[in-house]
Formats: C-alpha cells, sequence, structure tokens
C-alpha cells in the first residue's frame, strides 16, 4: 500500500483492571490529538470481575446527552406557553435520559457482541477500540505503549483495502496480512468486513438484499454503516439501525403513542364528553408524533452515528467517486462463502478479526 494516501488506522488496545482504559482514555485522546491523529470513531470497553461488559462510546455519550437536552426543553419552553422552568426541567430530564441511553446504547459493539466479549475476554479486564486517520502507524504504536497496554495492535487499511498489522505491546513488528484467507479460529471474538463495490448506488442495494434474504446461518452480520461517494466525490454516510431514519421513526411512534394517552387522559376532564376526549389525544398525537420525529432525527444524526461525512475526508482514499462501502459486524468468525456472498463485480474486501488472546485482544486481517 502506498503510505502517501490517507488511511485508516484500526487501534485495539487492552488493559489489565476494568477501569484502566477509561482513566486512560482522555489522556490518551489528548496525546492521539497532539500527534495529529483525528479520531473517528471509538469504544471504550470493560469486563468486570464476574465477566460482565459495560461499553461506552465517550463522542456520542456527549452527543446523546446534549441533544435530547435541547429538544426536550425546547419542547417544555413550547409546551407550558414560554415557561423558562419548563425548558431548564425539560432539557435536564432529556439529557439524563438521552445521556443513559447513549452511553449504554450507543457504541460500536451490540448485545450479542457484549456478551461474547464477556465470555472470552480475562475478567477484571479493559480495552479501547479506535479509528484513525492523519497518524503513522508507527507513531501510533509509539504513542499507545507509553501507556503500558496488556495488548495492543494496530491495523493499517490502504486505498485498495489491503492491510497490515503492527504490535504495540513489543517492540513494533509489522506483520503481513494474508491476502484470500479467512480464519476460523475458534477464539474470534468478532469480525468486521469491509466492502467497496463500484457503483454509488450498489453499497445500499446489496445491503437491502442481504436484509430481505432469509437466511439460518451464524453469525448474524449486521451493517453498522453505509457509505457512498456521487461521481462528484462528495461523500455520505448512513447508519440503517440507529440513524437518522431509524431513530426519527422510532421516536415519532414513542411520541405518539404517548401524546394520544396523555391528551385523551387530559380531554376527559374537559366538558366534550369522550368525543372529545379521544379528538383531543389524537390532535395531541400528531403535534407530539412530529416532534418526537424532529427530536429522534436529531439523536439519529449526531449520536446514533458517530463518523460524519465531513470527518471522512480524512480517508478520502478510501472512498473514490461513484464507489459505496458496507461496513458490518459479525460475532465471531465468518466463512469464506458467507464473505463471497457480499461481493460483487468489481468489488474488493477487507475481513478484519478480533482474536482473544491471553491478555487481552489483537487483530488479525
Amino acid at each position: 500500500m502506498s503510505s502517501e494516501d490517507p488511511q485508516l488506522e484500526v487501534l485495539l488496545a487492552c488493559f489489565e483492571g476494568d477501569k484502566r482504559a477509561g482513566k486512560v482514555h482522555h489522556p490518551l485522546t489528548k496525546q492521539l490529538k497532539a500527534d495529529g491523529a483525528k479520531i473517528l470513531d471509538e469504544v471504550v470497553f470493560a469486563v468486570t470481575a464476574k465477566g460482565k461488559v459495560r461499553a461506552y462510546d465517550p463522542r456520542r455519550t456527549v452527543a446523546g446527552t446534549l441533544t435530547p437536552a435541547l429538544t426536550w426543553g425546547v419542547f417544555g419552553l413550547l409546551a407550558s406557553g414560554g415557561s423558562w422552568w419548563s425548558l431548564v426541567f425539560w432539557g435536564v430530564i432529556g439529557g439524563l435520559c438521552g445521556g443513559l441511553y447513549a452511553y449504554y446504547s450507543e457504541h460500536l459493539f451490540k448485545k450479542d457482541e457484549i456478551a461474547r466479549l464477556g465470555k472470552q475476554l480475562a475478567p477484571n479486564s479493559s480495552g479501547v477500540l479506535a479509528y484513525l486517520a492523519d497518524i503513522d502507524a508507527t507513531d501510533l504504536t509509539s504513542t499507545i505503549a507509553s501507556f503500558q497496554p496488556a495488548t495492543a495492535s494496530v491495523a493499517t487499511v490502504g486505498a485498495d483495502l489491503s492491510a497490515t498489522v503492527m504490535s504495540a505491546a513489543t517492540s513494533p513488528a509489522e506483520v503481513p496480512s494474508t491476502a484470500g484467507s479467512v480464519s476460523t479460529n475458534r477464539e474470534v471474538l468478532l469480525t468486521m468486513l469491509l466492502v467497496r463495490y463500484a457503483g454509488a448506488d450498489i453499497a445500499k442495494r446489496v445491503d437491502a438484499e442481504a436484509s430481505t434474504t432469509s437466511r439460518t446461518d451464524r453469525p448474524a452480520l449486521e451493517t453498522e454503516l453505509l457509505f457512498h461517494t456521487d461521481p462528484d466525490g462528495r461523500r455520505h454516510v448512513a447508519s440503517p439501525t440507529a440513524g437518522v431514519l431509524a431513530t426519527g421513526k422510532g421516536s415519532a411512534v414513542s411520541w405518539g403513542t404517548f401524546g394520544i394517552v396523555f391528551g385523551t387522559i387530559a380531554g376527559i376532564g374537559s366538558s366534550g364528553g369522550l368525543f372529545g376526549a379521544l379528538e383531543q389525544g389524537v390532535a395531541t398525537a400528531i403535534v407530539w408524533a412530529l416532534f418526537g420525529l424532529v427530536a429522534g432525527a436529531l439523536f439519529g444524526l449526531w449520536s446514533g452515528r458517530a463518523i460524519s461525512a465531513r470527518r471522512l475526508a480524512a480517508v478520502s482514499s478510501l472512498m473514490p467517486p461513484d464507489t459505496s462501502m458496507v461496513l458490518a459486524w459479525a460475532e465471531g468468525a465468518l466463512s469464506q462463502e458467507r464473505v463471497a456472498s457480499w461481493s460483487r463485480s468489481g468489488s474488493q474486501q477487507l475481513t478484519m478479526q478480533f482474536q482473544a488472546v491471553p491478555h487481552g485482544a489483537v487483530i488479525h486481517v
């Protein structure tokens, strides 16, 4: 791969102690930014002494706190007829609820994947997984090694989706990837599949075909992000499960349901009778559902999807004009046949595995 092109660095660092990764995250982030690195996405995870796993994304947690605080506060202000106390009260409630939801739900790992991490990783351990750009792999391994991880590895992904891995826990030594092989090691915790297609609309089409095809084979392959670049070079990114559309629709339904219940109960106390109460409930539901749609869409835009199109400029070589990509995760290892089922004419693939080792986990490509 050419070092002159913008490259994607994937960092996986594991530490002894379930609180260690959380403690080093802030100074590590500060040092990486001082080195000129751009952090595209990240997750901090910890395995307690009892094998329970906690995982959170610092950036999404902040966005997940501020977004509901803003939207709920505005809703409280409008619903109360301009009361600033209502703005503060509902803003605080929204921030607390949104922050807790983002902390426990908005991160790279899904529920099944978290459970697998807890079963395979050593108790009382923790780690950081991050996507970075604008930093050399050697500098990155040197920086992470200074924080004394139990195990650490950095995968460098080039413009042609080839990859090499360097170890940061010992003296850095580049390990070449094995082309055309997919390991079926039983100690594989998770598998990340990145597929690039020729055509800006192909990734979305392939993902739709995969979601509508009935599959009984395991592990399940879940799409996290869809990317596409227009012929004119404009980049786009969307999350099928936690993006603008998904969270907007879910929020509209929940707010609309709450609105019809609240409006009907409030209408019963008026002199309009049962039909008047139902009419008020429906009207309230419509207004609240519209607000929920906006609030949910903003939450999905700012919290549900951590990597923005603007940030992708740092790894522009991975997304040339008139192409599209799928980023998907699976629990455990994927078979050659399963990987091949996502290929199309002219497509390129990268399979990245996270394998358990005695003191944590390492990347294998």
